[in-house]
């Protein structure tokens, strides 16, 4: 979110609305804003969703493809994410650029998305040497502020979206041979990712000894 430089009159009037809980917008300290979402948005991906809040906009697609597990986790699947911006995206950064910023979104949303209890990641082994990897991609198109809120929301619902296409494993029986893995494509044939444990993050400011949740510009 860009800096923004107050006035001392500016300052304590911001101040007396959060002591009275009534921010400019009409908004108790705690109240989050509305925001509309939709949800399988990209015809080919396996799930997706499409967030606005306020003039924040983000796209999220998500994609199931067969990989290694990590080395570190040899009976799990795995959660790849990368978050970019549109070259349209009309915002200011604080520092830095805007790759930078993106990169550092990405790294925040890796550690938050490898948690134990996000996903069933033991369900998404396929075989002895290949699992299921879920590839979350975020487009931010538009940044009205409080982004890293507004793509967690938009996660969760692609990543509730997702529907795990139908595999047929054939074991070789042999160290030295491949499994041979069959991949159903007709999304008639698919189950849903169970996703229910993808976190949430909400932004919360300390302003004048109060917390105040969804913080804006105005």
């Amino acid at each position: 979110m860009p800096r923004l430089s107050l006035s001392k009159a500016e300052k304590l009037f911001m101040e007396e609305g959060v002591r009275e809980n009534v921010r400019g917008d009409g908004r108790g300290r705690l109240e989050f804003r509305s925001f509309d979402l939709e949800t399988s948005v990209i015809p080919l991906a396996n799930g997706s969703a499409r967030l606005a809040l306020g003039l924040s906009e983000v796209l999220v697609g998500v994609k199931c493809s067969i990989g290694d597990p990590a080395p570190e986790k040899p009976d799990w699947g795995r959660l790849e994410v990368v978050v970019n911006s549109s070259a349209s995206c009309s915002w200011e950064l604080e520092a830095g650029d805007r790759s930078t910023q993106d990169l550092l979104w990405t790294q925040h949303l890796s550690r938050v998305l490898s948690g134990e209890n996000v996903l069933p990641w033991a369900t998404l082994k396929i075989s002895k040497t290949k699992c299921w990897v879920i590839n979350v991609e975020v487009m931010v198109l538009e940044s009205g502020g409080n982004l890293l809120d507004a793509i967690s929301i938009a996660v969760r619902a692609a990543l509730l979206d997702t529907r795990v296409p139908v595999i047929t494993v054939t074991e070789s029986g042999h160290k030295s041979r491949a499994d041979q893995i069959e991949v159903r494509d007709d999304p008639r044939h698919s189950t849903p990712l169970p996703a229910c444990g993808v976190p949430l993050l909400l932004t919360v400011l300390s302003v004048a000894g109060y917390l105040v949740a969804d913080p804006t510009l105005e």
